[in-house]
């Protein structure tokens, strides 16, 4: 099976075909499908089996790119496993023009976070204490547009005590229209 079966936009297939993805992966053949439904789901597999791409290319593919608000997070547990998935999803910018991603950590000091805030991206990714900082305490853009959400490595998420950060984020917006589709990556 390639990319083309899963029913995805062209500019999205023209898109994998330059990065060098043209037969999605077990982990990928089995997620994308789902998620393009709009079912939330549970994925587990490998490191290097393309957990990655199976989330962000139904993100990606699902984001109105004419709508300037927040429409997709992902939450990871750590700094440099966000960084990762903010340079893959970076990727495709230049195939989607009006694509927009935003990375939240502790790498930038918050004020540093906050530049650059006047245009909403509508992908939003970071860690969780970041993620919380910037939407929910300083209440930087309106979540009411965010679909959907992804856990990527919910496991460490949980063993690292992060469970309060995310449950605050999802009670400021992010489940007010009762339609979130959640990917959660293990």
């Amino acid at each position: 099976m390639t990319f083309k079966g899963f029913n995805l936009s062209s500019t999205m297939i023209s898109a994998l075909n330059h990065l060098g993805y043209v037969e999605p992966t077990k982990v990928q053949s089995g997620v994308i499908p789902k998620a393009l439904r709009g079912d939330s789901l549970l994925a587990q597999s490998e490191t290097g089996s393309g957990k990655t791409h199976a989330f962000l290319i139904p993100l990606i593919e699902k984001i109105d790119m004419h709508l300037d608000r927040p429409q997709a997070i992902v939450i990871s547990p750590t700094r440099e496993l966000a960084r990762q998935t903010y340079e893959f999803a970076r990727e495709f910018q230049r195939f989607f023009p009006k694509f927009r991603v935003r990375l939240y950590t502790s790498e930038a000091d918050v004020s540093q976070n906050e530049q650059g805030s006047s245009i909403a991206p509508q992908l939003i990714i970071g860690t969780p204490g970041r993620v919380k900082a910037m939407l929910v305490d300083k209440e930087l853009f309106v979540l009411n547009n965010v679909k959907m959400v992804v856990l990527d490595e919910a496991d460490m998420l949980l063993d690292l005590g992060y469970f309060e950060d995310i449950e605050m984020s999802g009670r400021t917006g992010l489940d007010k229209g009762g339609n979130i589709r959640l990917i959660i990556e293990r």
